[in-house]
């Protein structure tokens, strides 16, 4: 099976890596094709992103990662495409991939939609519904996704990848509570 997974950065190694890694290892073609080309934990990088969401040159962004999504595609030809993470998606480049891979476009939706507001926008919402599956990693949110236009809705397991993931002791911790997840102001202020 052909596998197209898209990710926002390709420098940074997230979930999408790891499944573009264990579809490997199960024998299926993968591509990873990632939205930025920029390295993001550079101070150079951070500034050329900062300047490519403002609003003169956000347009231009967006119509050069459509574009670049549009090629790999279609020069890949998949079986079926998986986005990590659904935000910034407008309908139109979401049917065009459906139509390449007869259907089968499904997004892994990392994010709650009503706690992260860049995701609150009506293109995130008209692309929202145009995917076959949505994703999540908790069933609370299942009810939500559904109200957003998601036509079906769907829960993934959290995964573990033994060459990147490994347990420790606590006693490298260091305490006997610890906490597993992306740095945030919420999860900051409920630790």
């Amino acid at each position: 099976m052909r596998i197209f997974i898209l990710v926002s950065n390709l420098d940074m190694c997230g979930l999408g890596h790891h499944y573009a890694q264990a579809f490997a290892e199960l024998g299926h073609d993968v591509l990873l094709h990632g939205l930025e080309d920029i390295d993001c934990l550079t101070f150079r990088g951070k500034v050329v992103a900062r300047v490519k969401k403002m609003k003169p040159f956000l347009w231009l962004t967006k119509a050069r990662q459509r574009e670049q999504l549009m090629s790999a595609a279609t020069d890949f030809r998949p079986d079926i495409a998986i986005f990590m993470g659904a935000g910034g998606w407008e309908a139109a480049s979401i049917r065009f991939l459906k139509g390449l891979c007869r259907g089968r476009v499904v997004v892994l939706s990392t994010d709650n939609p009503t706690v992260n507001p860049g995701l609150q926008s009506l293109e995130w919402l008209e692309g929202l519904a145009e995917f076959d599956t949505v994703f999540v990693p908790v069933k609370q949110v299942n009810p939500l996704f559904y109200q957003l236009g998601a036509k079906r809705v769907e829960l993934y397991g959290f995964s573990y990848n033994p060459k990147i993931h490994f347990p420790g002791s606590l006693s490298d911790v260091g305490t006997s509570i610890s906490y597993l997840g992306t740095w945030g102001p919420l999860q900051e202020m409920w630790l």
